[in-house]
């Protein structure tokens, strides 16, 4: 876009890219000035009123379009989301917890979430709204940086008319059209110090101005009257209101083409980026060092360029200073043009502003016929009365007498005026267009809280709600996008320009860090990190239900009541987590139900020792009487012992007479055997006796 331009070439270049946008943005922003008329109440046009007050009717207003606003805008407050740094490595977590720490203090202290919420309240007013991340050095700290959130007026950006996505990142290059303190300029820009003096004090514009229109002196109009020619001033040469003590800085964004450098490198078998300056360099050291030549390719990338000037004088022309791939101004679009033929945006306003003229212009005509309608009365000849002053007087006079002619009555002279009746169609189309207003905005009765009349449990509630929300997505869904886009932003801002003595200065308010020597300690589980290393942390920005919803917790309160009613058992400590009370009520609440836990405790512990107490004297009770029993038991078992050692002994020796006697038996039975076997060996030796002498 600005490739090998000079400096007034690109001044040039910018004024008309600057005039065009706006020529082309100038429909819009007529729309969208009239819907924050109409979100303000400002809804009848000066011709509409000068022709009611021709006829003498009322312009009344009844704005419905603002309590719309505000529903979605408490919405937004009960549907939160909270961004976070999530590691890639699971080592990293303590240092993400750093940085999380750091970007939510940051957040807080430059009131992040108004400006946030300022650029979403726009969009659903007008279908646009604008937030910027930005840093500039703290005055109050040298070496501390302070980074702000600035929520910028619909009027005072122009983007790229060819651009189409909600994001923005086919757009060539964005305007910030803004105004701003004589002093804030001159402490943002300190080189225009005394030059900003000099046209303050003399009136007169910078020297050598190449505008593309006459010059004309600045704007010294005091008359205090509201100045909202932003709205269809593209661009004129009144850079300066000394009146206000005002400056017009021009601010552009836009992006450049450019050759990005890599060659492998045999050390780490990775490739590396390297600037061109160095590539001669490169050249000469690889033969020597690695023994081949160095080999390189050439990859088109972009990268964002700032462009700021006042009038004919450039005050800044250099790349992004901020360390992210993109715009610094962040948009937050509604509605859009579904076919992408434009870029044209709108918000619910716009939907409302027709059933929103039908709702005052019908209360006007009706109170315009009430005024106008007969008072009743009656119809009267002049002769009937005898006294025509005393008649009509008494007519107007509840219980008097009114004096008539003879046969006034019979003959009709005095009939009665009926007041015509009044039409139901005025006040029909009056309902009918409050009704079109819910359904064009898809704000159903669930999310204004109306009453069905019947108690219905929690759940049912919830899911209604969330039902009634379906076509409210896409607002609260862009609302997203920018709160990540912004804390993508202030995360790079962080570990890029955020000096460790910051961080730690920033960190030494929270309990739960300590730092020594540059190391940050956790005091509760005990890990530890080098400051430093923040710088090279790899992350993801990951989301989660924001703390602060408080719809979400009344929903969980009654999800608990009515499993408590159910026979379930539930923690009173989430309970009372969920309630929207402080901090110190809910430390109050806390500790009283650990107080009541604890005395709770303490009364089982009670009962549990008188139980075991009435338990021991039960059984010492038994004791006694087992011990009573145990010495009659032990007398009768002596006897008992006495008895059977007597039978013991007794029948010990029966048997051992017995043993005798049968020991004696087998004795003579051996002995009888022996005597049997000494005969039969004797015949045996007298009959081989005699066979000898035989032969």
């Amino acid at each position: 876009m600005f490739d090998k331009l000079s400096k007034a070439e690109k001044l040039k270049r910018a004024k008309k890219l600057f005039i065009e946008a706006s020529e082309l943005d100038n429909s819009f922003q007529r729309e969208a000035r009239e819907d924050f008329e109409f979100r303000d109440g400002n809804q009848w046009t000066e011709m509409e009123k000068k022709l009611l007050s021709e006829d003498n009717r009322p312009h009344l207003t009844f704005n419905l379009i603002k309590s719309s606003v505000d529903l979605i805008m408490g919405l937004n407050e009960d549907t939160k989301v909270r961004y976070f740094a999530a590691p890639v490595e699971p080592s990293d977590d303590f240092l993400c917890e750093v940085l999380n720490d750091t970007a939510s203090f940051v957040q807080d202290k430059s009131n992040a979430e108004e400006s946030e919420d300022d650029a979403f309240e726009s969009a659903v007013i007008c279908g646009r709204g604008w937030n910027a991340v930005d840093f500039n050095p703290d005055p109050k700290r040298l070496g501390y940086i302070k980074v702000e959130f600035p929520s910028i007026p619909v009027h005072e950006v122009k983007k790229d008319p060819t651009s189409r996505r909600a994001d923005l990142h086919d757009a060539g290059f964005i305007f910030w059209d803004k105004w701003i303190a004589a002093e804030d300029f001159k402490i943002q820009h300190p080189k225009f110090k005394n030059h900003m003096d000099e046209v303050m004090d003399t009136g007169l514009m910078m020297d050598n101005l190449t505008s593309l229109e006459p010059q004309m002196p600045f704007d010294t109009d005091n008359s205090g009257e509201e100045d909202t020619s932003d709205y269809n001033t593209p661009l004129d040469t009144n850079y300066f209101d000394r009146g206000k003590r005002m400056v017009r800085l021009i601010h552009m964004e836009y992006w450049q083409a450019y050759k990005r450098y890599y060659g492998f490198n045999p050390e780490t078998g990775q490739p590396m980026e390297f600037e061109k300056k160095n590539l001669s360099q490169l050249k000469l050291v690889y033969p020597v060092k690695f023994n081949q030549e160095f080999e390189y390719v050439t990859i088109m990338d972009k990268k964002v360029r700032w462009f700021q000037f006042i009038g004919d004088k450039i005050l800044y022309d250099d790349d992004s200073p901020l360390p992210y791939h993109g715009f610094s101004v962040v948009p937050c679009f509604a509605y859009s043009d579904v076919s992408k033929r434009t870029g044209n945006n709108f918000g619910i306003v716009r939907l409302m502003k027709d059933p929103q003229r039908e709702v005052n212009k019908r209360w006007s005509q009706t109170l315009n016929w009430l005024n106008q309608q007969v008072a009743p009365g009656v119809y009267v000849e002049e002769s009937a009365f005898v006294d025509q002053g005393q008649g009509e007087a008494s007519l107007k006079t509840p219980g008097s007498a009114t004096l008539l002619q003879d046969g006034a009555l019979s003959n009709n002279r005095i009939l009665e005026r009926k007041v015509p009746a009044f039409p139901n169609a005025p006040m029909a189309l009056e309902e009918s267009a409050q009704q079109l207003m819910r359904k064009v905005t898809g704000i159903n009765p669930d999310l204004l809280g109306m009453d069905r009349g019947r108690q219905e449990p929690g759940v049912v509630i919830r899911l209604r709600q969330q039902q009634g929300m379906m076509l409210l997505k896409p607002l609260f869904k862009s609302a997203q996008r920018m709160k990540k886009a912004n804390f993508e932003r202030l995360l790079a801002v962080i570990m890029e320009y955020m000096p460790d003595e910051q961080i730690m200065s920033i960190l030494g308010q929270n309990d739960k860090y300590q730092i020594q020597d540059g190391v940050i300690f956790d005091k509760q589980y005990g890990q530890q990190a080098d400051i430093r290393n923040i710088r090279d942390l790899k992350y993801n920005v990951n989301s989660e239900e924001s703390p602060a919803n408080k719809s979400k917790r009344v929903m969980d309160i009654a999800v608990f009541m009515e499993m408590r009613q159910a026979g379930f058992e539930v923690d009173p400590n989430a309970v009372i987590e969920k309630l929207d009370i402080s901090a110190s009520e809910k430390r109050r609440w806390l500790d009283y139900i650990a107080q009541q836990q604890q005395a709770a405790q303490q009364a089982q512990e009670q009962q549990l020792e008188l139980e075991k107490l009435k338990i021991q004297s039960n059984m010492q009770v038994g004791m006694r009487k087992i011990d009573t029993g145990d010495v009659l038991g032990h007398e009768k078992l002596d006897e008992t012992i006495r008895k059977d050692s007597q039978k013991h002994y007794i029948d010990k020796e029966k048997l051992t007479l017995e043993e005798r006697r049968q020991e004696l038996d087998f004795i003579a039975r051996t002995a009888q055997t022996e005597a049997t076997k000494q005969q039969a060996k004797a015949n045996r030796t007298k009959q081989q006796a005699a066979k000898t002498k035989a032969a």
